[in-house]
């Protein structure tokens, strides 16, 4: 990916911006910049933030975008369907968690392939989505993440797990 200009430009509404977390402006136009791009005029980059205040800001946001070329698990994008934010992802490659879950609640915003085009298009796709629909996505969302509660994994755990270790569980 690494070409926001190519991607949010096209895609994004008149006013809207995209905030980019967990990398500070300076970085990231050095980074930019070696990569032969400019970034976007209408991207804040947030820098590191709070665990608080990046979840509001996930929370607040109209889509999640995820376009990381390789995921270990995919925290973030698992945080925003969490929030109930519709997720606009690239197929990762990685243990990435949230992809089915995704591909699951609207397939329209998991691009086909990695390609800048394929983003914008389900980043369209996204903010086309209606009131309604996004009401849809939170609830079924909060539906498909019950497995990944912490309850579910301590049963799990004191269920499948422990057993299977020979340890008893309280």
């Amino acid at each position: 990916m690494g070409r926001p200009s190519a991607t949010w430009t096209p895609a994004a509404p008149a006013g809207a911006r995209l905030v980019v977390g967990g990398v500070d402006r300076g970085r990231a136009i050095a980074w930019l910049s070696r990569a032969g791009t400019a970034a976007p005029e209408s991207v804040e980059w947030a820098g590191a933030l709070s665990r608080d205040r990046w979840l509001d800001i996930v929370r607040r946001a109209l889509l999640f975008v995820n376009a990381s070329r390789w995921e270990d698990f995919g925290i973030a994008p698992m945080e925003a369907l969490a929030a109930g934010t519709p997720v606009v992802t690239v197929p990762t490659p990685g243990s990435f968690e949230a992809l089915p879950l995704a591909r699951e609640l609207e397939p329209e915003l998991v691009a086909p392939d990695l390609s800048a085009d394929a983003l914008a298009a389900a980043i369209r796709a996204g903010l086309a989505l209606g009131d309604q629909r996004r009401r849809e996505y939170r609830e079924r969302a909060l539906q498909l993440l019950l497995p990944y509660r912490e309850e579910a994994v301590g049963r799990i755990v004191a269920e499948q797990v422990l057993p299977a270790l020979g340890i008893e569980s309280r």
